[in-house]
């Protein structure tokens, strides 16, 4: 849903459409005049130096906690019959699905079944993408803990109803 000014509205929260991050070492004046389209309906962050924002924010120290539920949480998809791998590094995960977890066997590559998995996500509003039969999750890492809840119930809910259709 979209406010009148053009955001997109998510979980209580009001949160821009775009967010574009640019290196403050190239003239704002050319940068604005080539983004007046998307202006409206973003917003333009301009970093110096992101290695300093990153220690000035303790980002990756504030993150651990969410790291740590994440890691807790990915364990229960070993219990869905298709999941043969959880891969995970810090806020990356790949889940990749097999056809038959006891011999590893894959998906035949023209089944399409990540695409399957990431159109059935959609259908809840979460947006995901495959890699072959991985599917990828990489939240953002500024999500609460309750938006990962909800993004693991929906993908572990869309792997089930898909691969276990057949």
């Amino acid at each position: 849903m979209a406010d009148p000014d053009g955001r997109e509205t998510r979980l209580n929260r009001t949160v821009p459409k775009y967010v574009i991050f640019f290196d403050v070492n190239v003239p704002k004046r050319r940068l604005i005049k080539h983004l007046t389209p998307l202006k409206r309906n973003s917003r333009l962050i301009f970093l110096g130096n992101r290695k300093n924002i990153f220690e000035k924010e303790k980002t990756l120290k504030r993150l651990q906690p969410k790291i740590k539920f994440l890691d807790k949480s990915l364990k229960r998809f070993y219990n869905l019959a298709h999941v043969n791998e959880v891969r995970q590094l810090g806020f990356m995960v790949g889940i990749e699905l097999v056809k038959n977890k006891k011999t590893k066997e894959p998906y035949a590559w023209e089944e399409k079944i990540g695409v399957k998995v990431c159109q059935e996500v959609r259908k809840a509003g979460l947006i995901l993408r495959p890699l072959g039969n991985v599917i990828v999750l990489m939240p953002p890492l500024a999500i609460e803990i309750e938006e990962l809840k909800k993004i693991l119930e929906i993908t572990y809910r869309a792997i089930e109803r898909i691969t276990e259709k057949k």
